[in-house]
């Protein structure tokens, strides 16, 4: 099910996503607040790829695949500059998913797909692969800042973007700890100041 919540606490179910993909948990959650369309991955069967699809909140339409991801379901996700953001778990392998749209700003499907090596130090190993989230916060019309959080929250860093397809390496900046080891899976966001 999508939920819908509102800023006053008002809550209701916009659509049940039970009959479209089954009862397959879905996650990477990301939102394009300019066009009000949320992002999500659904898992292959098995151990196959997953897929990105979108829900156009302005006009409650049914969801929409957008095609099939080059890896499993990501358990992160973030919107930026076009395209579609995640960090594949146990890697350290960040993922651009350009998308394609129509005359009307509609995500017709994916397009190129991108990638770049998140260089980190301490060196990012073993549990710390894993990770909780992304958000990204734009800085101006060609750079953003992505944020991000281990599984366990013991490394919570940043990362510099530029707008375009991603290559190489990345450093990825330590900014400290979130939480507390054993807290599984950290979420973050922005509030309305960024």
């Amino acid at each position: 099910h999508l939920y819908e919540v509102s800023d006053t606490g008002v809550q209701r179910d916009v659509r049940d996503l039970s009959g479209l993909v089954g009862v397959t948990p879905v996650n990477g959650a990301a939102f394009d607040a300019g066009r009000s369309q949320l992002f999500f991955s659904v898992p292959g069967s098995g151990s196959g790829n997953g897929s990105l699809w979108y829900w156009n909140q302005a006009t409650n339409a049914t969801p929409v695949s957008l095609g099939l991801l080059p890896t499993a379901r990501p358990d992160n996700g973030a919107y930026w500059d076009g395209a579609y953001w995640y960090v594949q778990q146990g890697t350290n392998t960040l993922h651009r998913i350009a998308l394609n749209y129509d005359g009307a700003g509609n995500p017709t499907g994916l397009g190129a797909a991108s990638t770049a090596s998140l260089v980190h130090t301490p060196v990012l190993s073993g549990g710390d692969l894993w990770f909780g989230d992304i958000a990204i916060q734009t800085l101006s019309g060609s750079s953003a800042k992505l944020y991000g959080a281990t599984a366990a929250g013991n490394q919570f860093f940043s990362v510099n973007l530029t707008n375009g397809a991603l290559s190489g390496n990345v450093t990825a900046s330590l900014l400290g700890t979130v939480g507390s080891n054993g807290v599984d899976k950290m979420q973050l966001s922005f509030d309305s100041a960024g």
